[in-house]
């Protein structure tokens, strides 16, 4: 499937493959689920409607991250490409999404506001890295190859995005269900560790192999 490719070509392939695990575990279904029952527990008694009130924030939170990067993007993206900083700017954004990612293991579930933060910056990190990874496509391919890796990036992270969603759902079920002697929320604290080091190891070609051309 990757026969014939250049190495930064598989480098930058391999990027989809190792960020889509954030988009399943946190985006989609663990951090999800982790804050809406620590927010719902924490505004019970004090609102309403707790589990409601606990939604609307998550959806605020996501909003929130989508109009910062929204804001941001095209000033970035000018600078990135007049000053020959495009790379600079990707690693800014990866690694505080990575870092950020990690920091959610630390948080207590009680303090449901400061999870919500930090969940944005993960956010901001993911989505920043991805305008700039998304730039990078030019600097790696030849315009008659940009179809085949685009698409090979595109199918290589949904099959990586399942693979940790799998094993963090598999170790948030059998938490929940018993049969292992751990707690639900350390459950989903692993889960976030796990997504963190997926990121990171196979974010390591596209650091180490892929530069902005002048």
């Amino acid at each position: 499937m990757l026969k014939g490719l250049t190495k930064e070509e598989i480098s930058w392939i391999f990027y989809d493959w190792a960020n889509s695990a954030y988009t399943m575990t946190i985006t989609s279904t663990i951090m999800g689920l982790y804050f809406l029952s620590s927010a719902t527990a924490a505004l019970e008694g004090r609102v309403a409607d707790a589990a409601v009130t606990a939604n609307a924030y998550w959806g605020f939170g996501n909003s929130i991250a989508t109009i910062i990067v929204a804001l941001l993007a095209p000033i970035l993206g000018t600078i990135a490409d007049y000053k020959g900083k495009k790379k600079m700017f990707f690693n800014f954004f990866l690694f505080t999404g990575i870092v950020s990612t990690v920091a959610l293991t630390f948080v207590p579930s009680h303090l449901w506001f400061l999870l919500l933060f930090v969940y944005i910056i993960t956010a901001i990190g993911f989505s920043g890295a991805n305008i700039f990874y998304d730039a990078f496509l030019v600097d790696v391919s030849q315009n008659e190859r940009m179809d085949r890796v685009s698409s090979l990036g595109f199918a290589l992270g949904y099959i990586g995005s399942t693979i940790p969603f799998i094993l963090c759902m598999i170790l948030v079920v059998l938490s929940q269900l018993n049969i292992i002697p751990m707690s639900i929320e350390t459950a989903y604290r692993i889960s976030f560790m796990i997504t963190a080091a997926w990121w990171l190891i196979f974010s390591i070609p596209i650091v180490k192999n892929i530069h902005h051309l002048p």
